[in-house]
């Protein structure tokens, strides 16, 4: 799997095995989360947590793993912001 985020201040860019893919969840900040949170509308915005994200993740893992090279995840925005995760 492979992460990608380009903002104006940040261009990362990061590689994760699919086995430590739920460790990577576990080190996604806290602050990233809320900030997620607060574009979502009441009641949603309680299900955006790491421990839901994990559950995901571990649920999907044997299909995520078929479709290898698929981009899952593609967001642009008008100021430039690029999110693209690619399995």
């Amino acid at each position: 799997m492979k992460i990608v985020i380009k903002t104006e201040n940040t261009n990362f860019s990061m590689p994760v095995p699919m086995n430590m893919a739920a460790f990577a969840i576990k080190k996604i900040p806290e602050s990233t989360l809320e900030r997620f949170r607060e574009k979502l509308p009441k009641p949603y915005d309680k299900v955006i947590c790491k421990e839901n994200l994990i559950f995901v993740f571990e649920e999907c893992r044997q299909e995520l793993e078929a479709f290898r090279g698929l981009e899952i995840v593609k967001s642009e925005r008008e100021d430039g912001t690029y999110v693209s995760v690619v399995i």
